[in-house]
C-alpha cells in the first residue's frame, strides 16, 4: 500500500536524470511515461511479418533477432496477420508506414522507428545490362541535379497518394523501341493500380521519364517481388521498374544502378494496453519511474503481450484489459478500480487520486476492500461479489478465479505483497495439467516495477497465492481479500 524505494536506487536515479525520485508525497517528480521503441521488440521469441522477397526479412533476423520472419505476398496480407495476432509486429518502410497511418484504418497500430545508425534501406533497380545500366545512371544524375527526383519523391514518398488528375502521364515515342520493365504492381505508394487500373506509382512515375529520356515506349510486366531479381537476370525484363535494396552480398550477383529510395525502416505494432495518466499532476509512485528499470531482452523475464493474447487451449485470459500505474505510493487500490471502470468503459479520466477522495475512512493511507466497494458505488450499479459473501472467510472457493474469468470478469485481489497490496487477476492458466502447483495467474499490477518490462502485468504463481491469501491492513479480513464487480444490466 506504501512503500519507498531502496535509498540506493534513490540515489542512482537521481544521479542519472539529475531530478529528484525522493518517494514520498512532499518531494514529488515530474515524469512522462516512457514509450515503447524498435528496441522492445529484439529477441524475445519475436514472430514479424515483412513482405516475401523484401530486404526487411534480412532485417528482422539480423537486427530483431526474430524467432519466425513470416513473409507474406502483400502489405494487406502482413497487416492482417499482425491484427490476428500471428505475428507481434510488421516491418516495412517509413513511406509505407505513413500511408497506413494516414488512411486511418488501423486505429490500433503504433509506428516505431528503427533509427538511420541501425539500418538505413538504400534500393535501386536492376538491370539485365551494364549498358543500360549506365545509361540509367546517366539520367539518373541529371534529374537528381535539377531537382526532377525530388520534385517525383515529394509527390510520392511519404504523402497520401496523389489525386487521379494530378498524376502525371506521358506520350512516349517509341521511335528507339519498348523497354521492357517488370514491378509488382502492388506496393503503394511505389508502384500500383490507379482508379482507372492503369500501372501508377513512384516507380512509374520515374520510369516512364527514364524511358521518354531513351526515346523509347515502356512496358511494365508485373511480377511477385520474391521473383524480380530472377526475371531480370533470365532477360525477360531489361530492368526492374521497382528497386531492390542494395546489399554487398546482392551487389555480387546483381547489376545495381544508383539508389532512388533511401528509406528508414518502421516497425508498426498493435498498441498496448496502458491507460494514460491524467493530466497535470506530478506523478508519484510507480508513474513516476515509468519504464526505467526496463531491461531489454531480459534473460530472465521474456517479454510477453498479454494485452493482445487470446483465451484458447489452457489459457483464460481478459482480453485487451489496460493497465495504469499509481500515481502515488499508496494508491493501487483505487488504481485497480481506475482499471476495472476502463474495463467496462466507465472510466472518466481522473485518475487514481480522484478514486482515492472517494474513500470513506480517510485516517489512514490504506484502501480498503469497503472503500473500493464505495468507489465502486460512485459510478452506478454494479453486481458486487466479494469475501463480505463468503460463508467463511478463511474458505475461498478454488474454483472462483477461473469460473469468474470465463464470465469475462476481472477479479481484484488484496495481499501483503508490498506490505500490503492491491492487483487485478486477468488470466489464468492451468497449464493443460491437473496440477494445481504449476497453474499461473496472469495479473494486472499497478505497481510493477520488477520484472524487467513495466508494462502493468506480471506472472504469478496460482497456488502461492492461494494458500498465502492473506494481508495485515484490512481490519474486517485478514485473508482471501477479493472484489468481483460488474455493472448491473
Amino acid at each position: 500500500m506504501y512503500r519507498k524505494l531502496h535509498s540506493l536506487t534513490i540515489l542512482l536515479i537521481t544521479v542519472l536524470l539529475l531530478a529528484s525520485c525522493t518517494k514520498s508525497p512532499e518531494t514529488a517528480v515530474s515524469a512522462v511515461s516512457a514509450a515503447r521503441t524498435y528496441a522492445d521488440y529484439i529477441g524475445n521469441g519475436t514472430k514479424i511479418a515483412v513482405e516475401a522477397g523484401d530486404a526487411f526479412g534480412i532485417v528482422a533476423r539480423d537486427v530483431f533477432k526474430a524467432e519466425d520472419v513470416r513473409e507474406l505476398p502483400t502489405v494487406e496480407d502482413m497487416l492482417s496477420a499482425l491484427l490476428a495476432g500471428d505475428v507481434n509486429a510488421a516491418l516495412l518502410s517509413n513511406g509505407s508506414s505513413r500511408l497506413i497511418m494516414d488512411s486511418g484504418d488501423y486505429p490500433d497500430f503504433e509506428y516505431l522507428i528503427v533509427p538511420e545508425d541501425v539500418y538505413i534501406n538504400r534500393a535501386a533497380p536492376v538491370f539485365y545490362t551494364k549498358e543500360l545500366r549506365d545509361k540509367y545512371n546517366e539520367w539518373f544524375a541529371g534529374v537528381a541535379a535539377d531537382g526532377t527526383w525530388k520534385e517525383i519523391v515529394d509527390r510520392w514518398i511519404g504523402a497520401p497518394l496523389p489525386k487521379q488528375e494530378d498524376i502525371p502521364q506521358f506520350e512516349l515515342s517509341g521511335e528507339n523501341g519498348v523497354l521492357r520493365m517488370c514491378d509488382t504492381g502492388s506496393y503503394a505508394p511505389l508502384t500500383y493500380f490507379d482508379d482507372n487500373g492503369k500501372l501508377a506509382g513512384f516507380n512509374v512515375d520515374m520510369m516512364s521519364r527514364f524511358a521518354e529520356y531513351m526515346g523509347m515506349t515502356l512496358e511494365i510486366e508485373i511480377v511477385p517481388y520474391e521473383e524480380i531479381a530472377d526475371y531480370v537476370a533470365s532477360g525477360k525484363a531489361d530492368m526492374s521498374a521497382c528497386t531492390l535494396a542494395l546489399t554487398d552480398e546482392r551487389a555480387k550477383s546483381m547489376i545495381f544502378g544508383e539508389p532512388s529510395t533511401i528509406t528508414q525502416a518502421v516497425l508498426i505494432v498493435k498498441k498496448g494496453g496502458k491507460i494514460p495518466y491524467p493530466s497535470g499532476i506530478e506523478l508519484e509512485g510507480a508513474a513516476s519511474v515509468d519504464r526505467m528499470f526496463d531491461v531489454p531482452n531480459s534473460k530472465y523475464f521474456p517479454v510477453l503481450d498479454f494485452y493482445n493474447m487470446k483465451s484458447g487451449g489452457s489459457l483464460t485470459i481478459i482480453e485487451n484489459f489496460k493497465t495504469f500505474q499509481q500515481t502515488t505510493e499508496f494508491t493501487c487500490g483505487p488504481s485497480c478500480i481506475v482499471m476495472l471502470l476502463e474495463y467496462y468503459g466507465m472510466y472518466d479520466g481522473q485518475g487514481d487520486r480522484a478514486m482515492y477522495e472517494l474513500r470513506e475512512n480517510k485516517e489512514r493511507p490504506e484502501s480498503m476492500l469497503k472503500d473500493l466497494i464505495i468507489m465502486l458505488e460512485n459510478f452506478g450499479d454494479w453486481d458486487i461479489y466479494s469475501t463480505y459473501d463468503l460463508e467463511d472467510p478463511y474458505e475461498m472457493p478454488a474454483d472462483l478465479i477461473i469460473n469468474s474469468l470465463k464470465e469475462g470478469k476481472p477479479v481484484i485481489f488484496g495481499d501483503d505483497d508490498w506490505g500490503g497490496h492491491w492487483k487485478i487477476i486477468i488470466g489464468y492458466d492451468d497449464m493443460g495439467d491437473d496440477i494445481t502447483a504449476t497453474d499461473v495467474l496472469i495479473v494486472a499490477d499497478p505497481y510493477d516495477t520488477t520484472d524487467h518490462n513495466q508494462d502493468g502485468y506480471a506472472v504469478i504463481s496460482f497456488e502461492r497465492l492461494y494458500y498465502n491469501w492473506s494481508n495485515r491492513y484490512d481490519p474486517d479480513f485478514s485473508h482471501n481479500l477479493f472484489l468481483i464487480a460488474s455493472p448491473t444490466q
